[in-house]
């Protein structure tokens, strides 16, 4: 289907910028300095790491071609199928430890100034879900049924595409099921935006505990055996994602509070530590591409998005030992891409500081694909030629590329996250900082 659990899985971003913070610092007036840690010569600016913004980059993109590619019209395609288990090691899993490794893990920092910002971002995903809700019902659905002749047809996409059955009314929007819909189960790849905020709110606590990567670890490997009608994800909060996802985040927070990242970044960029890189990557690359093993059989070692119990109902014991090795393999994995970027100042790097607004308006383009009829107007059997695919490959490449442009990216970010400042109120230092004069 259209929004397969895997694909929904694969989004994902670091939300948050290598100093996510600065905005909020500036206006509130705070006087709080972030940890330093080791920065490269190259760094453009305080607090700002250029190889991690090429590495958001990087893996956001592998995550953009995997939903345009990896679609019913290509799943007969070995090659997508072996990209699909490449970047499933690293592509998600890298973004969230960078979110983590970019977050405040401070527990005195915990104050009014920190929740505010964890509001905000859940305010953005009530305003992101509203707004795709109204996208689909006022564009995306007089799209299909135009093109979409067939009634049972329609309602077969529709299926595929949505994941608010039985919520209301599904053929027009009414107050009621706009409500239902609104705080019923994320829209697509927004439910990344609660786990951040989950996330956020966990993590100060969480890093005082003695052993913070271990406990979740054990944590997040039971979490897919729990009661399995609450961990099947037709729900409005799934609290499986934000448990299995949370030990790449502990790493990234954990990495920068006890100091591994200044011998990390050393290590990584050894030039013998990039040949081990490569020929890792490159190996790895070799078994995807020669493997035989289907989506389902990969996703119970990897990421499952629900119960054990719901998704394999013999729920063996080896799939904890299984997860557990790919946890570490998956690290390994990130550590290999991250020893491979660049460290200078490129475009790609300043483009990175956007990337929310492909995070969350390149399933926007995908959707209305699917609307026109773009992967079988009849049904989703008739597999595309190799030239098609390779003009649909060219096509998520420019969707991406435009979503990232900084003019575009600008505009359409005011979009998908507004600024939610006016709904709060502001302290007496950041009023006393706000009235003092500007200097030069």
């Amino acid at each position: 289907c259209f929004c397969s659990p895997a694909a929904v899985f694969a989004v994902s971003t670091a939300l948050a910028d290598p100093n996510p913070d600065a905005d909020d610092d500036a206006a509130d007036g705070a006087d709080d300095a972030a940890p330093q840690h080791s920065a490269p010569p190259a760094a453009a600016a305080a607090g700002r790491h250029n190889d991690l913004d090429h590495a958001r980059y990087f893996f956001l993109a592998c995550i953009v071609v995997h939903h345009f590619m990896l679609v019913p019209t290509t799943s007969q395609t070995a090659f997508w199928h072996s990209w699909y288990l490449y970047i499933l090691t690293f592509a998600l899993n890298g973004l969230i430890l960078l979110s983590g490794y970019n977050s405040s893990f401070e527990p005195q920092k915990l104050n009014s100034r920190r929740l505010q910002r964890i509001m905000k971002i859940a305010l953005s995903y009530y305003w992101c879900q509203a707004l795709v809700i109204l996208y689909w019902f006022f564009i995306i659905w007089p799209i299909m049924k135009a093109v979409y002749k067939d009634e049972k047809r329609i309602h077969s996409v529709r299926f595929s595409m949505t994941m608010w059955h039985g919520y209301g009314d599904e053929n027009k929007l009414e107050l009621k099921g706009f409500v239902m819909r609104l705080f019923g189960p994320p829209g697509w790849v927004l439910w990344y935006l609660q786990a951040l905020a989950a996330w956020l709110l966990i993590i100060p606590g969480w890093m005082r505990l003695r052993f913070p990567i271990f406990a979740f670890l054990v944590l997040a490997l039971a979490t897919p055996y729990l009661q399995d009608r609450l961990f099947e994800g037709e729900v409005s909060f799934q609290p499986t994602r934000v448990l299995e996802a949370f030990p790449y985040f502990v790493i990234g927070a954990a990495a920068k509070k006890y100091g591994y990242d200044k011998k990390l970044r050393n290590l990584a960029k050894d030039p013998y530590t990039m040949l081990v890189a490569i020929l890792l990557l490159a190996g790895y690359c070799s078994w995807a591409l020669g493997s035989h093993f289907s989506f389902t059989e990969i996703e119970k070692f990897s990421y499952s998005a629900g119960s054990v119990k719901h998704k394999w109902k013999d729920a063996q014991w080896f799939y904890t030992v299984g997860r557990a090795g790919f946890f570490a393999f998956s690290t390994c994995i990130i550590f290999a891409w991250f020893a491979l970027m660049p460290t200078r100042t490129t475009y790609f790097s300043k483009a990175a500081s956007f990337s929310l607004v492909p995070f969350v308006f390149h399933i926007w383009v995908y959707i209305f694909l699917g609307a026109i009829g773009h992967y079988g107007i009849k049904d989703f059997n008739d597999q595309w030629s190799p030239g098609k695919q390779t003009l649909n490959f060219l096509f998520a490449i420019g969707v991406l590329v435009t979503l990232f442009h900084p003019p575009v990216a600008k505009c359409l970010r005011w979009v998908a996250m507004p600024s939610m400042d006016w709904m709060f109120k502001r302290s007496k230092k950041a009023e006393r900082v706000a009235k003092m004069p500007k200097t030069a």
